[in-house]
């Protein structure tokens, strides 16, 4: 039978059984030790306190190491799972929501409720219920918090640990029917006329009501709020009525110091040649409820819509605040504003419609340090140095949306000096962010007032209005701690204004939005002076603009200008092609010391002038233009014409015919001068070359030069790069750049002005030097020597000789380093 084929199968049949026997086993065992690894576990919580039952959901919730900070938050967990979960969330990380636990443990300064949206749609009509809402909830105190982005929550983490915030979570509807008490009724808007979601708001913050759309009333009154007050669907024949509507009949109920601007819908527009598309704005509208604001959205270029937005502006006060501006009409916008003695503070925009959520939070919030922006350090030894100083600028602080996002760029700073712009009504609307901005700046850092002062105003639209405005803007540098302020719609006017109102609060003005190229290689350095009632105010401006995705383009920017520091300073020198605009084409050109030239052909009729710019700032002095020129066949008339000008050619400073019998040779440049004094320092002077036609030669212009005063080309070493909030994220390649380049000193912009505005710094620079004798760390003789070094700058300033001065402050940092 042994042989049997029957065998066979049986023997493998028990193979298999034996096989199934054993792994059942293994299970077993391994489901047995699983079952203890839990008791044990479980055991292990219950001996932290435990009960079975807690340590089994625990156990449940979070499959975690069972390491020593876990235990701790079990621990606690038991006591209250809810905000224990809360931290946790809100956190990320348990060692974290461990310590934030601890110091509530301390003791709880506010209790808010926060609802996470970031899986919304901004255009889901729930949120604009949601957030009028908050309005009413957070009218008096801190108690409803709305997460639509991830800055968000790292506020309100930040905010949690620093202020001993007891922060619990709820789901939307939650929120609604926890908060329903607060609200009277509510209004139904018009889907079929989106503004009268503004409408809605304005009608909203009056009577202590909710938003909602038609189609979601029964849904918000199972949820608690039942009583409709009004329904605006059919009302009004367009936009401008209902706008027309409720300043006839709601202006009186509002705040006339605030003029809410808020986009209501979801659409796409055209405007100044592109298309863009605007988001309907559901943060921030809380602050016009809470706040009882008038909320609009007027077009400046449509007749009616502007009619009605200047009744607006007129009925309010002076130095009132306009929150925004219509689609990308910001340069409108503004100059309404300032035209009307008001300014603007961007708290709205429809590029963001969830930017800057939560200010009704953030208002009430009280940091545990007065809010101020303090200057960073002046490192000595950084300045001694000496080499090209170097540093950068952020623009856009205008914008308190931007204020609010700038936290998510904040770790990508390190190793470059950043000079940030911001709102100085941050102190207001949002004191905790100045405080933590404060608390965690580097040495790198420094805050600029943006633009212009209290808030965005051009004072080129209105001088008169700066008479009130310049006032209120010392009150919110002194509130804030800000002391260099940027200016756009600049002038030297303006700045003369500006020093006189602002005196020794203010350092610096920083002028315009990007770098100034000319006015750069008219100084060679980016600064220069006005004078004021016998003081000297530094006009700080920038040279290079660095951009994200061309780290090599900046890198070649800045060695060309480190370059030309290194051939001993700049020449007030114009390449037509490449630094100056002009209407007749730009050309290779081998006889052109550049290479380049602007070169009109023979006849041919120009748009404009043949060359001209660049727009430059020049103090007052004798100067001499020289103009490269060439023609391409005889003449004996006139080939065209050079002059120097001012106010976009308005003003002619000095002229001259060019006649073709002048060139001495066809084919072949020459030199062509003209003299001109400025009694003053001039703003945007230009040299320009007008060709005429009629010759019928060809005319080139290769290069345009200026021999200056030297006063003029003071060739200081100071470069500002200005750069946009979106082009941080490739700072590490910037600082990378920066310590490659021994000749580049990078320094923060408050170390800048200390060397350049020589009456400020000889205060500072006075301080080191006492401490360092203090110390011991220097001789009384080399400490005389030093003093009569800032001695001699001072008076050098004092004089008007501010170049040399700032020299002055150059060297005795170096001796100082150096001793």
């Amino acid at each position: 039978m042994a042989g049997s084929p029957r065998v066979k199968p049986l023997v493998a049949l028990a193979a298999l059984a034996a096989a199934a026997l054993a792994a059942f086993a293994l299970l077993w065992a391994a489901q047995v030790g699983r079952e203890r690894a839990r008791e044990a576990r479980l055991a292990l919580y219950v001996s932290r306190g435990l009960s079975r039952e807690q340590a089994e959901l625990f156990v449940a919730r979070f499959p975690t190491n069972d390491n020593e900070t876990w235990l701790s938050f079990a621990a606690l967990w038991a006591r209250n799972a809810s905000l224990a979960e809360g931290a946790l969330r809100l956190f990320g990380s348990v060692a974290r929501a461990l310590n934030y636990l601890g110091k509530l443990a301390g003791g709880v300064r506010y209790r808010i409720v926060a609802v996470d949206v970031r899986g919304f749609d901004v255009r889901d009509p729930r949120l604009l219920t949601l957030v009028t809402l908050q309005g009413l909830a957070n009218r008096e105190g801190p108690n409803l918090y709305v997460i639509f982005k991830d800055v968000d929550a790292v506020w309100l983490a930040n905010a949690a640990e620093d202020l001993g915030i007891e922060v619990s979570f709820a789901q939307l509807d939650d929120a609604i029917r926890m908060f329903a008490g607060r609200a009277s009724g509510y209004v139904v808007y018009d889907p079929a006329l989106p503004d009268t979601i503004n409408v809605g708001t304005t009608l909203c913050g009056i009577h202590n009501a909710v938003l909602v759309h038609p189609a979601w009333v029964g849904w918000l009154e199972g949820l608690g709020v039942k009583r409709k007050l009004f329904d605006l669907r059919g009302n009004f024949s367009d936009r401008v009525s209902a706008y027309e509507w409720a300043f006839l009949n709601l202006w009186g109920k509002v705040d006339h110091t605030k003029l809410a601007v808020a986009c209501p819908e979801h659409a796409e527009r055209e405007r100044y040649g592109r298309r863009f598309t605007s988001w309907p704005q559901v943060a921030c509208r809380d602050y016009a409820v809470a706040l009882k604001l008038l909320t609009v959205y007027l077009d400046p270029f449509d007749p009616r819509e502007r009619a009605l937005l200047e009744r607006i502006l007129s009925a309010m006060p002076n130095n009132s605040m306009v929150m925004g501006w219509h689609g990308e009409d910001e340069g409108a916008y503004v100059d309404l504003a300032t035209r009307h003695g008001k300014f603007v503070a961007v708290m709205m925009h429809h590029f963001g419609p969830t930017n800057f959520a939560n200010p009704t939070v953030w208002m009430h919030l009280k940091p545990p340090a007065e809010p101020k922006f303090p200057l960073p350090p002046v490192r000595p030894e950084l300045l001694g140095r000496g080499g090209v100083y170097v540093t950068f600028y952020v623009t856009d602080g205008d914008n308190l949306q931007w204020d609010h996002d700038m936290i998510s760029l904040w770790s990508r700073r390190a190793g470059v000096p950043v000079a940030w712009t911001v709102s100085p009504f941050l102190t207001e609307v949002a004191p905790y962010m100045v405080y933590y901005y404060a608390k965690t700046m580097s040495a790198d850092d420094a805050f600029v007032c943006g633009p212009s002062g209290a808030g965005y105003v051009y004072p080129t639209s209105n001088m008169r209005y700066l008479e009130q405005y310049l006032p209120h803007t010392l009150a919110y540098l002194e509130r804030s701690g800000l002391r260099i302020v940027e200016v756009l719609g600049y002038s030297d006017e303006a700045a003369v204004a500006y020093a006189e109102a602002l005196g020794g609060a203010l350092l610096a003005i920083k002028r315009d939005y990007n770098e100034l190229p000319g006015v750069f290689k008219t100084y060679g350095q980016s600064l220069y002076y006005v004078e004021a009632g016998g003081r000297y105010l530094p006009i700080i401006f920038g040279a290079l603009h660095f951009r994200s995705g061309d780290l090599q383009g900046f890198a070649k920017a800045l060695d060309s200008v480190l370059e030309m520091y290194e051939r001993g300073g700049p020449q007030l020198r114009f390449n037509p092609a490449d630094d100056l605009p002009g209407f007749a084409r730009k050309v290779d050109d081998p006889d052109s010391p550049v290479g380049r030239a602007r070169y009109a052909a023979p006849g041919e009729r120009l748009e404009g002038a043949h060359t001209y710019g660049p727009y430059t700032t020049l103090p007052a002095g004798r100067y001499k233009a020289r103009f490269l020129l060439k023609i391409d066949r005889a003449a004996s008339g006139v080939v065209a014409t050079i002059d120097v000008c001012t106010d976009i050619g308005r003003t002619i400073i000095a002229s001259r015919d060019v006649h073709g019998s002048e060139f001495k040779e066809v084919g072949r440049y020459q030199w062509f001068e003209l003299n001109f004094t400025l009694e003053k320092t001039t703003s945007n002077v230009e040299f320009r070359v007008w060709y005429r036609p009629e010759s019928g030669v060809g005319l080139y212009c290769g290069l345009i030069e200026v021999a200056a005063p030297s006063e003029v080309a003071g060739g200081l070493p100071f470069v500002l790069v200005v750069s946009q909030p979106w082009d941080v994220s490739e700072w590490e390649g910037v600082a990378r750049l920066l310590r490659e380049r021994s000749n580049a000193t990078p320094i923060n912009l408050h170390e800048f002005v200390a060397l350049v505005n020589v009456e400020y710094g000889y205060g500072v620079a006075s301080r080191i030097l006492e401490e360092r004798v203090k110390a011991g760390k220097l001789p009384s003789e080399k400490a005389a020597e030093l003093r009569a070094l800032l001695d001699e700058a001072l008076s050098l300033y004092r004089q008007g000789s501010c170049y040399e001065a700032v020299r002055r402050m150059i060297a005795f940092y170096k001796r100082l380093a150096n001793p």
